[in-house]
């Protein structure tokens, strides 16, 4: 009898031991994973970052480079600086949030603040939160341009 109830000891030591094995493993397992995600939402930011900072330098060759293949392969890069009008100067972009959609999409939501001169010289600051759609090919976040660009219109000084 006394010989059952440490075989029943022995026996549910092994189970808890077993069952704390799986949960560490499963545990690794998504923190990996997580980490992985925590990556890629970076590599997202820091590419929209440096896009909208090329665009806020006049930086319109490296802007265009962020552009998607697909975007690249049917706009030239002239059609893009021409996409972009006159009538604000930004000033800087700040990231809000970054959005997985899917493995292989995310919006990146960012605050960019421009100024507008008004006619007598006065400044005015506008600030806008925009929304950006950003694709993943080939390991590699790239910018997806809507079919009618709603932001703010920028002063073109380099070309």
């Amino acid at each position: 009898m006394r010989f059952n109830i440490i075989l029943k000891v022995i026996a549910n030591i092994l189970i808890i031991s077993l069952l704390m094995s799986c949960s560490n493993e499963d545990t690794s397992q998504k923190t990996a994973q997580q980490g992985k995600k925590n990556q890629k939402i970076e590599s997202v930011k820091e590419r929209a970052l440096a896009r909208w900072n090329a665009l806020i330098e006049k930086d319109w060759t490296a802007a265009y480079s962020y552009e998607s293949p697909s975007y690249r392969k049917n706009y030239a890069r002239r059609d893009f600086i021409n996409s972009f009008g006159q009538a604000v100067t930004w000033v800087s972009i700040k990231h809000l949030a970054t959005t997985p959609i899917n493995k292989t999409l995310a919006d990146v939501k960012l605050e960019l603040l421009s100024t507008y001169a008004m006619s007598r010289g006065n400044l005015i600051k506008i600030p806008s939160n925009i929304t950006e759609r950003w694709q993943l090919i080939d390991n590699k976040w790239w910018h997806i341009r809507k079919e009618k660009q709603t932001l703010p219109k920028q002063n073109q000084d380099k070309q």
